[in-house]
């Protein structure tokens, strides 16, 4: 069985909350769907004044108008590139492969497990947390002028739960200057080769979880379905 499909495992994802410590779970999540979210901003312009910015918050309103939840919004929020940190160090294997199945002459399946490899810090609970599938391209949409895996002659994912062009080799280049946590870094189960797609599939984590968190300690592990 060729595994060339592992060239694809090789960018990592994950929203950090910088001012997020709360073990408490945030009642806002995209699983409530019964909340409206409302974004309240404060800004009080009047240096001359005794009026200050008191702070930024968002604020719940149940449908039935019974209720209300007012947390602070007050995070610093990026996306990182985390590969390095979950094969090299902290961690050496909290991103692991297993249960390899072949399900067809040219779709496999397997295990994509993710620990979170800062077992006692929740300071860097993470959300939005992906494994994103890259691979070349076939096929470019004229107007967004972004590449894809569209058609059966190359690797691709079956079962993604969405694409992003975060961390693509092509537009996120492993030569730039700069932290390697903001571009594109092979991981060891990567065998390079073409990698040209600017919008990739990934798999999330965290979905069952209030605003898709992944927290100090925790693993998930995902099925995921290729063709090869």
């Amino acid at each position: 069985m060729n595994l060339r499909i592992l060239i694809v495992t090789a960018a990592f994802a994950m929203l950090l909350a910088g001012c997020s410590g709360s073990t408490q779970e945030n009642p806002v999540g995209p699983g409530l769907t019964d909340l409206t979210i409302l974004q309240a901003e404060a800004q009080l312009d009047a240096p001359l004044s005794n009026r200050y910015t008191w702070g930024i918050w968002k604020v719940s309103v149940s449908e039935d108008h019974n209720s209300i939840v007012v947390e602070p919004d007050r995070s610093a929020e990026m996306h990182l590139n985390l590969v390095r940190f979950l094969e090299v160090f902290p961690c050496a294997d909290c991103l692991s492969i297993g249960n390899i199945q072949v399900i067809q002459p040219n779709e496999i399946s397997l295990d994509l497990t993710i620990r979170h490899p800062f077992e006692d810090n929740l300071n860097l609970t993470g959300f939005d947390v992906r494994a994103i599938f890259i691979s070349g391209a076939d096929y470019s949409f004229p107007l967004a002028e972004r590449s894809i895996a569209w058609g059966d002659n190359l690797p691709g994912l079956l079962n993604p739960d969405g694409y992003t062009a975060l961390f693509n080799p092509t537009e996120f280049p492993e030569t730039d200057p700069g932290p390697w946590i903001f571009k594109y870094t092979p991981g060891i189960y990567s065998t390079g080769g073409d990698l040209t797609a600017t919008l990739n599939p990934f798999v999330a984590y965290g979905t069952g979880n209030p605003r898709r968190m992944f927290a100090s300690g925790y693993v998930e592990t995902k099925k995921i379905h290729l063709h090869v």
